[in-house]
């Protein structure tokens, strides 16, 4: 995945890490989805998660595949969780 990201110019390395290249408000959905060659409708090979910041987006019609990235990430974040967050991943619990 990164491999690819690097290749469309989404990722670098810098210092041994993995680097976000590109700004999120100039590249759409579309391009990012392209970059991963992954279908624009959620479904088998999608990450855990996704598929929820997908449907807080809205339809993935035209005008959402045009939407920048921090633009939906942004929708997201304000129709998930209750603290306004939105996560692929669920917060760690504590076992203690």
């Amino acid at each position: 995945v990164m491999l690819g990201l690097r290749q469309h110019g989404f990722v670098s390395r810098a210092g041994g890490r993995w680097v976000l290249s590109r700004d999120l408000t100039a590249t759409s959905l579309e391009e990012l989805m392209q970059a991963l060659d992954l279908d624009l409708e959620p479904g088998d090979g999608w990450p855990e998660g996704v598929d929820q910041i997908v449907r807080a987006a809205g339809q993935m019609t035209a005008d959402v595949r045009g939407k920048s990235l921090a633009a939906l990430l942004d929708e997201a974040a304000e129709s998930e969780t209750p603290d306004g967050v939105a996560r692929l991943h669920p917060l760690p619990r504590d076992e203690g």
